[in-house]
């Protein structure tokens, strides 16, 4: 899906960003180790690790706006973000 010429059309919609995390996050039920930003994430099923600058910039965005978003998605119960100096994301729902 993702090396499809429909899928580098920039700005992304709000739906074509929630699949984007969907599958981003990690699917093993047992979970994955993933190397990021020179440290290794042990992350469970439905985990993904990014930064807001990352995702602004694959998805066409300002910062502010992946921002808002995110929290709109955890406001609405499905996601849950923990941030520290990486975005920590789990999909809920």
């Amino acid at each position: 899906m993702q090396s499809n010429w429909v899928w580098d059309d920039r700005p992304f919609a709000r739906g074509q960003a929630w699949i984007d995390l969907i599958s981003r996050a990690t699917y093993k039920d047992g979970g994955e180790s993933v190397f990021f930003m020179n440290r290794v994430f042990a992350l469970q099923r439905g985990e993904l690790v990014t930064s807001l600058r990352i995702l602004a910039k694959e998805w066409g965005w300002s910062t502010k706006k992946v921002s808002k978003f995110l929290d709109d998605l955890q406001n609405d119960k499905m996601i849950e973000k923990r941030n520290s100096d990486l975005l920590r994301i789990y999909i809920l729902n």
